[in-house]
């Protein structure tokens, strides 16, 4: 039970951050919807119809809308289209955590010791994720309730939990595809960066096949199963062969898992590449960048950024081509004119720099949380006591972490703009040059506060920093979008880091936000360094 118990401890980070957004999104969704949707049957009947069409652009991310004139068929298509995408990436750091994180802390290496057998330490893990899923799911579903009681159409308990049942096989299945990865690598990085790749890329396979593409292969897809099973809807059910197959899939899985697990040394793979031999070295690179300050680490990161500033580009084209579209159908909904109003005035310029001003947030700022737990990762794999041990003064390396996230983060959201502005005139859509300028210049202070405040959290308490700063954001982004639509008091929104950047591509620039998010990242650069100055490396 000890072993156990630890296992659910390490959990705990992830926990609480994974619920506290998915019940944020259970009560905010089932508030919301007659809020947007009211409660007349002609109104509602107008409002399926138009999100009908709007849902059909957002088939990439989301189910197909169906039966959107009830709550039901909304959460199902707006909620439970969104949620794997949260279990999977608790599911990716959890199964890095397990099948790589321990041994590079010398955990797995101190049980082994102690008598306890492989198998049983990976299950113990396995256990643990398993108990900690099914209290998140059940929170999230107890919400979901409370919140469409509380907006007179309480769904049915049954539904909610056959729903989760759903829920809890995908997570597994994915925190099994991960842990079998973790086999395959050496680091916990290297881990959850494979097995990250490869939960997306099965993710847009589903997504394609929903569009006609890729439909023969999306039985390989654990997104495809989920999908499958839909007992929000009307004459809608649980999908038992598909959610057999995903707890199938997982215990076989895991079984591999576990047999590699058997098979290799501790701090290797199970692949083991024949050793090469290079041609000898006797003078240092002669890449310029790599002797100064801060463009080393992105000249050491060129590929990565480059794939950021390339994907963030290309997304931005695609939301831009759909902005006639969909500005089109939502505002033939009264409750969404009325939210488009609130944010200014309601137009395609206004659509473009809402959606694309909400969504370059979001993405940069996960960009940030990245690069903080490549900070964490550093840590704890020995990186960071290598550069100290140069020597490199502590001022140097929080400078170059902070410094290179700010260069990064402005090519990626440099680039992106630049997508938005050609794509914008490509669809005869004029934008306020100034503002749209200015407005992208600023965003900059949005990954600087969130790499200030992760900066913190990595130099006091490195574990809790990524699950921390994705709660941040996560609450950060539905706060934004809810105030308006709610008309929340100004304080409440402001609670927002992207309320306190605002709409200056609509409504000109709020310094005072501006003000308050320079000093969060001023301040938080300055206690972190101090912090950082009188931590032990590794601790």
């Amino acid at each position: 039970m000890t072993l156990l118990r630890l296992a659910l401890r390490s959990h705990l980070g992830g926990f609480i951050a994974t619920t506290a957004v998915v019940i944020l999104l259970g009560a905010a969704n089932s508030l919301a919807y007659t809020q947007i949707a009211g409660t007349d049957p002609a109104q509602r009947a107008v409002f399926a119809q138009q999100m009908e069409v709007v849902g059909r652009q957002l088939t990439y991310i989301l189910p197909v809308p169906v039966q959107l004139d009830t709550m039901s068929g909304y959460l199902h298509w707006r909620m439970f289209g969104t949620v794997p995408l949260l279990y999977g990436f608790w599911s990716i750091l959890a199964a890095s955590g397990a099948g790589r994180g321990d041994e590079e802390r010398g955990l797995v290496e101190t049980w082994l010791a102690a008598g306890v057998s492989r198998a049983r330490y990976l299950l113990a893990r396995l256990l643990a994720f398993v108990i900690a899923v099914m209290g998140s799911v059940a929170a999230m579903m107890a919400t979901t309730w409370a919140g469409s009681a509380a907006g007179n159409e309480a769904i049915p308990l049954d539904a909610l939990a056959l729903q989760g049942v759903g829920v809890v096989a995908l997570a597994l299945c994915s925190y099994a595809v991960v842990l079998v990865i973790a086999q395959l690598t050496v680091t916990r990085r290297a881990a959850a960066g494979v097995g990250g790749v490869l939960l997306l890329a099965l993710f847009f396979v589903n997504s394609s096949a929903r569009n006609g593409g890729l439909e023969q292969v999306r039985w390989l897809s654990p997104f495809w199963a989920y999908d499958r099973s839909t007992p929000l809807l009307r004459g809608g059910a649980l999908d038992v062969a598909a959610t057999a197959a995903l707890f199938g899939v997982t215990a076989l899985l895991f079984a591999a898992a576990a047999a590699a697990f058997g098979a290799r040394d501790l701090g290797s793979s199970i692949l083991r590449a024949r050793a090469r031999t290079g041609k000898p070295a006797f003078r240092p690179s002669r890449d310029p960048l790599l002797r100064l300050p801060v463009l080393a680490v992105i000249d050491q990161q060129r590929a990565w950024v480059a794939g950021w500033t390339i994907g963030l580009a290309a997304l931005a084209a695609f939301l831009v081509s759909l902005t006639r579209t969909m500005v089109d159908a939502l505002l033939q909904i009264p409750s969404m004119r009325v939210y488009f109003e609130r944010l200014g005035p309601a137009g395609y310029d206004t659509f473009i720099a809402v959606i694309w001003g909400s969504t370059a947030m979001l993405l940069v700022s996960l960009f940030a949380i990245f690069q903080v737990n490549t900070w964490v990762a550093d840590d704890s794999e020995g990186r960071l006591e290598a550069a100290l041990a140069q020597p490199v003064s502590r001022t140097r390396v929080m400078v170059d972490r902070l410094g290179s996230l700010l260069v990064a983060s402005a090519l990626i959201l440099a680039g992106s703009s630049v997508a938005v502005w050609l794509a914008a005139s490509g669809a005869g859509v004029t934008l306020t040059g100034d503002r749209f300028v200015l407005g992208s210049a600023l965003m900059i202070t949005v990954p600087f506060a969130f790499g200030a405040v992760g900066a913190i959290a990595a130099s006091w308490r490195p574990r809790l920093a990524v699950p921390a700063l994705t709660v941040v954001a996560i609450v950060s982004y539905f706060t934004q979008q809810f105030a308006p639509l709610f008309d929340w008091p100004k304080w409440v929104e402001n609670t927002s880091i992207y309320a306190l950047y605002g709409t200056p591509m609509v409504k000109g620039v709020d310094w005072a936000g501006i003000g308050i998010l320079g000093a969060i990242a001023t301040i938080g650069s300055l206690l972190a360094n101090a912090l950082f100055q009188r931590r032990d490396v590794g601790r």
